[in-house]
């Protein structure tokens, strides 16, 4: 007697499905995955960077500030540098900055007003910036702002977020990962959320009530550049990501009460360079 194998119907082991749409729920599947873990990543790295110990974050710094100031020459601009830190020291102060955390102000030669933080407690502020304010109080509020940058952490919280962002993009990509240093570095003028950014605008409103015991004249850059470039103002560099201007100049103007005092007068070696 002989055996014969039955017939294997057709429809065993086949998907109704077209291959198209399995490649598709396939793919789909791995990039949530991938966006979850990216998610994932990007929530712990910024709940964990105040446990980063400052000196890290400054052992990263190092090399990348030469890369980002053109720092102008002369004597004229030292002493300005130095009564410029003089100032974020006292600010610093005011706003409880810790101790391990020093900051370094640097005065680039750009003609953008622009001011920003980078990592490692470095402050970057523009010629052009200089020459837009009129009173050590608008002066005081960038630096403010930047400071509680600074203090939030937000350099570093903002690196992690972009060197995430790269290593997804990698691998999505296909990209190579060893070039993912090569991003990372260039990741350096950091740029912030709109949270950051109203935190640290509410942060320099409460540290200049604290230091000049009033908030009067802080509103001074951005109603400057509200009023030469109108609604442009929010696509030059230093307003990108913040707050809309006028929304910005409407939170300081909120916090002055009483009437207003004299304005504390820039020092005499930002007025010098200011004439240059």
């Amino acid at each position: 007697m002989s055996y014969v194998n039955p017939q294997v119907p057709h429809e065993v082991n086949v998907t109704k499905e077209s291959q198209v749409f399995s490649l598709v729920k396939l793919l789909t599947a791995i990039l949530l995955i991938i966006v979850a873990a990216f998610i994932a990543i990007y929530f712990a790295f910024r709940w964990s960077v105040h446990f980063i110990p400052f000196s890290v974050e400054s052992s990263i710094a190092q090399g990348i500030v030469s890369r980002l100031v053109e720092n102008p020459r002369g004597s004229q601009y030292s002493t300005a540098r130095q009564d410029l830190q003089q100032l974020a020291e006292h600010l610093a102060q005011a706003m409880n900055v810790p101790d391990d955390m020093p900051i370094h102000i640097h005065i680039d030669k750009s003609s953008t007003p622009n001011a920003f933080a980078t990592l490692g407690g470095h402050i970057i502020v523009t010629q052009g910036l200089i020459n837009t304010v009129h009173s050590e109080n608008a002066l005081a509020m960038v630096l403010a702002h930047e400071l509680a940058h600074v203090k939030n952490r937000d350099p570093l919280a903002s690196l992690g977020t972009g060197v995430t962002v790269s290593i997804l993009l990698s691998l999505l990509t296909g990209g190579d990962a060893s070039q993912i240093h090569v991003m990372a570095s260039n990741l350096t003028q950091l740029s912030f959320s709109r949270r950051q950014e109203r935190l640290a605008d509410e942060d320099a409103i409460a540290a200049l009530q604290g230091y000049y015991g009033h908030t009067f004249g802080a509103e001074e850059f951005f109603q400057v550049m509200a009023a030469e470039h109108g609604v442009k103002a929010d696509q030059i560099e230093f307003f990108q990501t913040h707050p809309g201007t006028q929304k910005r100049i409407e939170t300081i103007l909120r916090s002055q009460t009483g009437h207003a005092p004299e304005l504390t007068s820039l020092p005499d070696s930002i007025l010098k360079i200011q004439r240059h």
